[in-house]
């Protein structure tokens, strides 16, 4: 009686399959982790913005040093300053893409003149910024988002909820909505967006 097994072809084909369902089991998982990774991280951006709304809205002040944040009285006056977010798309990780910083020139843009930030991000796991849009009216559907930005603020100042949207450093033009657009080195096809209206409202898409 002969010994029955398989043949070279069968063995071939069958490691073959093996390989081609790997491969597929490991590209989608790659997928959702890079997916739940920018997901995670949008939703942290947006708390940082919020938190700049915080501290604009509420009364968090400003005590001798401009760029020293204290929690003077009311009587002081020192609340008149925006406490905002910059996104600057030309610094990559390990810099500091994103700030926390008092406007300590009133500008409603970050500059050398407000001293160091009161915090700032340095964005992980390959996590960097696609695109920096602005429109001119946010609850205008038919308005398209003109990106192209390099640079990117939004501030509040008290007693306001409502963002102050500026970009590339230009004081003279508020904007009505702005869009971050977040993407990652390891696949630029997954992207994740964080908006941003003049009414203070913040969503992720």
């Amino acid at each position: 009686m002969k010994n029955k097994g398989f043949t070279i072809v069968e063995l071939m084909v069958t490691i073959s399959i093996m390989i081609i369902m790997t491969s597929i089991v490991l590209f989608n998982y790659n997928k959702f982790n890079e997916s739940t990774l920018l997901s995670s991280f949008a939703y942290d951006l947006s708390l940082t913005i919020r938190q700049a709304q915080v501290y604009g809205v509420a009364a968090r002040g400003v005590g001798a040093q401009i760029d020293a944040v204290s929690t003077d009285s009311v009587a002081s006056g020192n609340f008149s300053y925006a406490y905002g977010v910059n996104f600057d798309k030309r610094i990559v990780s390990p810099g500091f893409p994103l700030k926390l910083f008092v406007d300590s020139d009133k500008s409603k843009t970050f500059n050398s003149v407000d001293g160091n930030p009161l915090q700032q991000y340095s964005f992980k796991g390959g996590i960097k910024i696609i695109e920096l849009c602005v429109k001119s009216s946010g609850s205008d559907p038919d308005n398209s988002y003109v990106c192209g930005k390099s640079t990117l603020d939004i501030t509040f100042v008290r007693p306001n909820p409502e963002a102050i949207i500026r970009a590339d450093g230009n004081i003279a033009n508020n904007f009505g909505a702005a869009k971050i657009i977040l993407g990652s080195s390891v696949g630029a096809t997954i992207n994740k967006s964080v908006e941003i209206y003049s009414t203070g409202q913040i969503s992720v898409k």
